[in-house]
């Protein structure tokens, strides 16, 4: 048997939790049992792509958060994409997507605004804070930094990288110091 350098060790264990941290996305309680939610496992070149659309985003709106999301990205290997897509309302008739009942909301056409589309359903939306709260709380019982980045998500979906109406990325690291809290 060979022996690995802990960096290579490091990256297999971010990947294999990125995965496991999928199969909690995937699980987690949706509306009334309806799986709207999509998961995707970035890494490499692709990270590069939205950190490289995270500078254009943070120059084009004046916005330094993004870019320094995108610093933190180039030093990220995997990066978990979840998002939530387009569907019929819950049949609730919540009002919660700004519409009286769900017929009103299922006859309106989507729109891509700034970073997502809408309007939305507000229980797929819910759904996807589930998704994404167990997801981190998972990440961090395994010991793997990492922390939610709405602009990535948007740049995801910008890019074409990600076939939903909203989405959050949660980069993944593991180093002696928590890279994703630094430059604020």
């Amino acid at each position: 048997m060979s022996e690995k350098n802990m960096g290579d060790l490091e990256l297999e264990g971010i990947l294999q939790a990125a995965k496991m941290m999928s199969v909690v996305a995937r699980t987690a309680p949706k509306t009334r049992g309806v799986d709207d939610i999509v998961v995707k496992l970035v890494a490499g070149k692709e990270v590069e792509l939205i950190a490289d659309k995270l500078d254009e985003m943070g120059k084009k709106r004046n916005r330094r958060s993004h870019l320094i999301n995108a610093e933190h990205l180039r030093k990220t290997p995997a990066l978990l994409l979840i998002g939530v897509k387009y569907s019929k309302g819950a049949g609730l008739d919540c009002g919660g997507c700004g519409f009286e009942t769900c017929s009103e909301f299922n006859s309106t056409e989507q729109r891509h605004l700034n970073d997502y589309y809408g309007p939305n359903c507000i229980m797929k939306v819910m759904d996807l804070g589930i998704a994404i709260g167990s997801v981190v709380k998972f990440a961090g019982e395994l010991c793997v930094d990492n922390r939610i980045m709405y602009s990535a998500g948007s740049a995801a979906i910008q890019l074409g990288l990600m076939d939903a109406q909203i989405c959050l990325a949660v980069p993944l690291s593991a180093t002696g110091k928590n890279i994703y809290w630094t430059g604020w």
